[in-house]
Parts: C-alpha cells; sequence; structure tokens
C-alpha cells in the first residue's frame, strides 16, 4: 500500500540533498584541476614556468640551488620546441620582443649575470650591465626594467635599458627584496618593496617615486590589474608556523579593501605564487600542518590552490596530498593559460608515493566563475 506520508518525507530528504549539492557547486569549494602534462617520465623536471608570448611557454628545468639549468621553449600543450643549456642557474627570464630570451644567472661577479639566447635558441651569450646581483626582469614596451640587490635584502639597484642594453636610467633604494617587484605596462609604472613593508610606486620614464605606503601584511608577492593592487603575504611576519596567509585588494593610493585570510594558523605554510587575470584572484603553495614544531622541519602537505573574486570571496581551493604524513610537495608557479577566460596553468609537485614524486602542470578551471 502506497504511503504518502513516507513519499513525502523521503522526497524532502532527496530535495535536500540535492539542493546540498547545488550549493556545494554554487561556492566552487573545490576547484577542478585537469592535468595538462605530466613530467613523471622525464629524467628532467620543471622548477618554473611563464608564458612567452600568446601561444608559448618558457621552463626551467633542473632543481639545484647553485647549480646549470635547461631553460625550454614549448608549444601552447606545453610540449617541447627548442631546448639550450646554460651551465649557471637561471634566476628570472623573459622573452624580447624580436623572439630572443633573456635570462639574468647566479653568477660569481657583475660582469656576466645576464645572457641573451637566440631566437632559434641555437647560442647563448654571455654579458652583464653593472649589476650587483642577477636581477628581476620586468619587459617594458620601450626596454627591460632590472632589479637587483645586493642579496635578497640591501641596495637595490632599479634600472632601465633599451632593447640594445643602453642604459636609460638608474635609481638606488635601501632595504629593498629585490625579489619582491611588479611592473604595469599599461601606466608604466614599477612596484617595489623593503624590509619595512613600505610599498615604493616608481615612474617607469624616469625612476622617480610617484607614491608609497605600508602593508599591513609581510609581502611575498604582488600583481596589479586595473586600478587595484593584490599582495599575497604572511599574517605573522612569516614566522616559521606563524599564522595565516592573507590575500590583499589595496586601491591605488594604499587603503586597504578586503583582506582574506588562508592557510592553516599554527602551520608551516608556505606561499609560492600570485596571479590576477580577468578578475580573479589565483595563489598557490604549500599547505601545512598543525604541530609542525615536533621534530619535523617541513611538514606542509602536497600543493594548495586557491582562487578568489575580485571582491575577496573565496570562490574554490584545492589541497592535494598522498596521505595524511609528512609530506613535501608544493605548487610552484602560475601562469595565464593561451586561451582566453580560460582558467590557469599551475605547475605543481605532489608526493604519488614513498620517496617519489610526480610533478606536472595543470589547467585551473575556472569559467564557472566567468
Amino acid at each position: 500500500m502506497f504511503n504518502t506520508h513516507k513519499f513525502i518525507i523521503i522526497s524532502l530528504l532527496l530535495f535536500t540533498l540535492i539542493a546540498c549539492k547545488k550549493e556545494y557547486y554554487k561556492d566552487f569549494s573545490k576547484l577542478k584541476l585537469k592535468t595538462v602534462r605530466d613530467f613523471s617520465d622525464l629524467d628532467e623536471t620543471p622548477s618554473s614556468m611563464k608564458r612567452a608570448n600568446t601561444t608559448e611557454y618558457l621552463m626551467v628545468v633542473g632543481t639545484g640551488h647553485f647549480s646549470q639549468n635547461t631553460l625550454l621553449l614549448t608549444d601552447q600543450s606545453l610540449f617541447e620546441k627548442e631546448r639550450i643549456h646554460n651551465p649557471y642557474k637561471i634566476h628570472d627570464y623573459i622573452m624580447l620582443p624580436d623572439g630572443s630570451v633573456l635570462i639574468s644567472q647566479v653568477y660569481s661577479g657583475e660582469l656576466a649575470n645576464l645572457a641573451i639566447i637566440s631566437k632559434d635558441f641555437a647560442t647563448r651569450e654571455q654579458f652583464g650591465v653593472g649589476l650587483p646581483s642577477a636581477p628581476r626582469l620586468h619587459l617594458a614596451d620601450d626596454g627591460i626594467i632590472m632589479i637587483s640587490a645586493s642579496g635578497n635584502v640591501g641596495v637595490a639597484v632599479v634600472a632601465k635599458y633599451d632593447f640594445y642594453f643602453s642604459e636609460l636610467w638608474r635609481e638606488e633604494f635601501s632595504g629593498i627584496r629585490s625579489h619582491l617587484s611588479a611592473y604595469y605596462p599599461p601606466t608604466d609604472q614599477i612596484y617595489i618593496l623593503d624590509v619595512y613593508n613600505h610599498l615604493y610606486e616608481l615612474d617607469g620614464s624616469n625612476g622617480t617615486i610617484d607614491n608609497e605606503f605600508g602593508l599591513s601584511t609581510e609581502p611575498w608577492d604582488i600583481s596589479r590589474e586595473g586600478n587595484s593592487l593584490y599582495v599575497f603575504g604572511y599574517e605573522n611576519n612569516g614566522t616559521y608556523c606563524g599564522d595565516d596567509l592573507e590575500v590583499l585588494k589595496l586601491n591605488l593610493n594604499g587603503t586597504e579593501e578586503w583582506n582574506v585570510q588562508l592557510g592553516r594558523s599554527g602551520a608551516n605554510d608556505i606561499i609560492a605564487d600570485l596571479m590576477v587575470k580577468d578578475g580573479l584572484v589565483y595563489i598557490c603553495g604549500g599547505y601545512g600542518e598543525p604541530n609542525c614544531l615536533e621534530g619535523i622541519t617541513s611538514n606542509h602537505k602536497d600543493f594548495y590552490v586557491a582562487v578568489l573574486s575580485d571582491d575577496g570571496k573565496v570562490l574554490g581551493h584545492r589541497i592535494e596530498n598522498y596521505e595524511e604524513d609528512y609530506t613535501t610537495g608544493r605548487g610552484i608557479s602560475l601562469a595565464p593559460s593561451p586561451y582566453s577566460n580560460s582558467g590557469a596553468y599551475l605547475l605543481g609537485t605532489k608526493d604519488v608515493k614513498e620517496g617519489k614524486k610526480n610533478v606536472s602542470i595543470y589547467k585551473v578551471e575556472t569559467k564557472r566563475f566567468q
């Protein structure tokens, strides 16, 4: 005999479950990642990645801190087109308008911490422009901006060169974190950060300071899109086992519009990269586990990746891990995908079994966010 009361209760339960599932996907609490390129079958695996132009990517393979590297040029499917060996560790790299590649390298001396790779990757020419260390490189419409300091923090040289490497201007700043910088081509503005968490905005045409203001977090990476600045940093001054990771959005006068905390308090979270594209904020790194002072020096899970909206809402995140035990994978770098409004590429390493890691490039799916 048909029980109307039971049917109504079951129907309500099913409706609730379906509604919850819809709400789960509406909140995008788990990002969808698609493996684009798996490097587990190769002896050499990438340690960094950048988009070279609209259809090609540059990758550095080799992970030794002071060791030699190889530079790869790939197609948009991330398969190798060209490669060249570099005898020194590659610090940064950009593709120039003529298709050649400029690299900065860790070299014992300021006379040869740069090299030019020809467009066909057949030749390499080593040289220097008198900078104290391997510089960060930023491509402008009319030249190349280089930021170099004595060590990671010190007296920094910010300089601009034309495409024949003639110096256009040079300025010096004290206490600058040379690895923390950004360039915004549409307005020709440079952003650098010092050890006191002050951000300086420089005029890219002459190096003069246009604006400066303090930040409420220990910054690790910075980006600009439109009229907004985005900072990825540590809430508790980056101390070991410190507090959460933070993402900040500021207007161009330094006023904080929102501040979102991520990661896990009392854990060894690791920051790797920040990217802003089409109104979405991407971050990646390593996600820490609690009690990280219990004799464990590296206890973060495999990679952590998250996507936030322009108003600070966490649209989704993903933590990859091999098992509940201690692992040491991490997200390494982010790059725009070659297709418009099609998310980002994430280079990451994760444990696939005990003692073995897998380095892959994943596509972070974001179509449903837009």
